[in-house]
């Protein structure tokens, strides 16, 4: 790692987060080809639209499995709200529609970050549920069925909106230049003699480094 440079994550989450992230616009293009006539030419670029439905169902259990190890491998850091912290955070709306003298220590991700983890964690499982009720339909009701149509549909509208905030979000960070102020994880940066919850000015220059000015 270069000199000034911090690690915000590891080879294992970033392996992770891609697995969710390409299998999650996977999932979209291939159920979209399913959904809309206009878009049947994506069946016919693997051999029918059988053969799309199929890689669509065996993309989908991939992605639920990179799911769970996302929730599993953040639940602690993203998923568990700290009071009287976040509360705090929230009522000061993170700093970022006025301004705060000093705002309270939220640890490795604030509350927004972590709504938006539980979002991810909620819509995408139910996803997930749904679409297995779907593929195995034995044993529910014609009327279970149809409804688990319509609601692995609105999910999946969700589930590419916080997708497209996601990458917006990342890509702002990753093209550097942008001023942030960033909270650094306290193990990340003892070496460097900064103070635990300590705040600094930072510019993204990658997706998992952070380099301080």
């Amino acid at each position: 790692m270069k000199k000034g440079m911090i690690k915000a994550t590891g080879p294992f989450e970033r392996v992770v987060h891609w697995c969710v992230a390409l299998s999650c616009l996977f999932l979209c293009i291939t159920g979209m080809g399913m959904m809309y006539h206009t878009l049947n030419f994506v069946g016919t670029l693997v051999g029918g639209m059988e053969n799309l439905k199929i890689i669509h169902n065996y993309g989908g259990i991939f992605f639920g499995v990179s799911l769970l190890l996302t929730i599993l491998m953040w639940w602690r850091e993203a998923g568990i709200f700290s009071f009287p912290e976040d509360l705090q955070w929230i009522m000061a709306a993170g700093g970022y529609l006025w301004h705060v003298d000093k705002m309270p220590e939220v640890g490795k991700y604030n509350p927004g970050q972590k709504m938006f983890f539980l979002a991810v964690a909620l819509f995408g499982a139910a996803m997930v549920a749904s679409g297995l009720i779907i593929w195995f339909p034995a044993g529910f009701a014609v009327e279970t069925l149809r409804w688990m149509y319509v609601l692995h549909a609105l999910l999946a509208c969700r589930v590419v909106s916080l997708f497209g905030v996601n990458n917006r979000v990342g890509v702002e960070l990753a093209c550097g230049g942008n001023r942030l102020v960033a909270q650094i994880v306290p193990e990340s940066v003892r070496e460097m003699g900064i103070s635990a919850g300590a705040e600094v000015v930072a510019v993204i220059k990658a997706s998992s480094f952070r380099r301080l000015l």
